[in-house]
């Protein structure tokens, strides 16, 4: 490909590049579980192989959509899983996927086409990040998930001495986040959404307990596509532009070597020196000066005339559909639905049991009575071994103790019910009926899922860990 063509397929390149290195840092959160080290499994390394080819090689599309279903069958394969940032993830890659499909019918160029989409969820992203906080758990001193995330950040403990520390840090939060909302929808003011939030998403990036680097480096991609395209094809075509792009095109291997160099190091100094997953992140400090700094620069230089693209009105009305899907996920805790993945962001949120935290939707949740019945569970008796294993009288939603029950039939349960029923040594086949009445197929579990839960009555801790069932 000539150097005028690359810089005219710039903005693609950067795209790419881009989601290549969050890919690593996605897949880099498969061994990394908290504060220990597992093996790399096949598919991590699978992910992580595809990843550098991706970024040695931004103009292959055929590695680009390898690596797209590659991480889409890996997140079926692992889910359900909690994190909220594979559940974005997901409605990305159908977005890419389907974008790609229609481009090669159409003959358009998909990353024009894919910026309309990204520039419409990030902002319900950041809204409903910041909606979700809006619950009476959240300014409660003792429960607020913003203690558990300050502590993971630069000088957190000594911050937290300053008297409402959590307070300032819990409204600064939902703040920062409406204000990101707006700043995104309105064009003029993007160049300030994108000088804020790199920054924001820095600081968040040091939060190792929630995988938040992950996230972050998912958000730097989002960020990016407010740019003008207009002003990524001219900075690719002044004399600097050209001899990045030229330095690249000869030598792509430097950046392939960063990218192994980045990996190897770091689960060294994982296994040497830190317990945080933390680390990871810092490599994209230096990205993320650039990056912000020419956004400041950008905000006083004018953010320029955007390309004029239109898209395939059928292409229109399949974003239209999973922009509604987005939607609908994040409002499923309202409705009496599932809970995890919900976008919740550690926000403290509790809609199980027949109640609502929340200070603006404080009724019931419902039409849909899913987190209305919950179990309280005491112990499991395993026959197979002859062991009994305590749950500390942990309380789920039926739905997912049924899940799980299903998956592990062997088991016998002692439980109390939302009602005051104790249930002694219950096998599978004593709640068959209720099974086959209320859970779906086992592909459709992998989405409908929920948190553990607390009682009625009791606060709703920063859930932090995952339910045991």
């Amino acid at each position: 490909m000539s150097l005028e063509r690359e810089a005219d397929k710039s903005f693609q390149i950067g795209f790419i590049i881009l989601y290549g290195f969050f890919s690593i840092y996605h897949f880099l959160t498969d061994p990394f579980q908290y504060f220990y080290l597992k093996p790399l499994s096949p598919f991590t390394v699978l992910g992580i192989l595809m990843s550098l080819l991706v970024i040695l090689r931004p103009t292959n599309l055929l590695y680009f959509v390898s690596l797209l279903l590659t991480t889409l069958f890996h997140y079926v394969l692992k889910a359900p899983i909690g994190s909220n940032h594979t559940i974005i993830l997901s409605f990305l890659i159908l977005a890419l996927l389907g974008t790609l499909l229609w481009a090669q019918w159409e003959n358009f160029d998909w990353s024009f086409a894919i910026v309309k989409f990204i520039r419409i969820i990030t902002p319900l992203l950041y809204f409903f990040a910041a909606f979700h906080k809006l619950n009476y758990d959240y300014f409660d001193s003792d429960l607020s998930c913003s203690i558990h995330l300050l502590r993971d950040l630069p000088f957190g403990e000594i911050f937290l001495r300053i008297p409402n520390a959590f307070l300032i840090v819990a409204i600064g939060s939902i703040l920062i986040e409406t204000l990101l909302c707006f700043l995104l929808i309105v064009p003029r003011f993007n160049a300030y959404g994108v000088a804020i939030g790199i920054p924001f998403h820095c600081l968040l990036a040091f939060s190792g307990t929630a995988f938040f680097g992950a996230f972050s480096s998912l958000c730097f991609l989002f960020l990016y596509c407010f740019f003008p395209i207009d002003h990524v094809q001219k900075f690719a075509s002044t004399q600097i532009g050209s001899r990045v792009l030229n330095t690249y095109r000869e030598y792509p291997l430097l950046l392939g070597a960063f990218a192994i160099f980045l990996i190897s190091s770091h689960i060294l100094i994982f296994m040497i020196w830190s317990n945080s997953y933390t680390v990871l992140i810092l490599p994209w400090f230096i990205f993320a000066f650039c990056f912000s700094s020419y956004s400041f620069l950008a905000c006083n230089a004018g953010w320029g005339n955007e390309i004029n693209f239109s898209i395939p009105r059928s292409l229109n009305s399949f974003y239209s559909v999973l922009v509604l899907l987005f939607v609908f996920n994040a409002i499923c805790p309202y409705l009496g639905l599932k809970t995890k993945q919900s976008l919740s962001m550690f926000s403290n949120l509790n809609t199980s049991g027949g109640i609502s935290n929340h200070m603006l939707i404080s009724w019931s949740p419902g039409p849909f009575e899913y987190t209305s019945n919950y179990v309280t569970v005491h112990e499991a008796y395993d026959p197979r071994s002859g062991s009994t294993l305590n749950f500390k009288d942990e309380t789920v939603i039926y739905y997912q103790f049924l899940d799980f029950f299903e998956r592990h039939p062997h088991l016998q349960f002692s439980f109390t019910n939302n009602s005051g029923e104790k249930f002694e040594s219950i096998v599978f086949s004593d709640l068959k009926v209720d099974a086959g009445r209320i859970l779906h197929s086992r592909l459709f579990r992998k989405w409908f899922h929920f948190e553990g839960i607390v009682k009625p009555g009791e606060g709703t801790p920063c859930l932090i860990v995952d339910s045991a069932l």
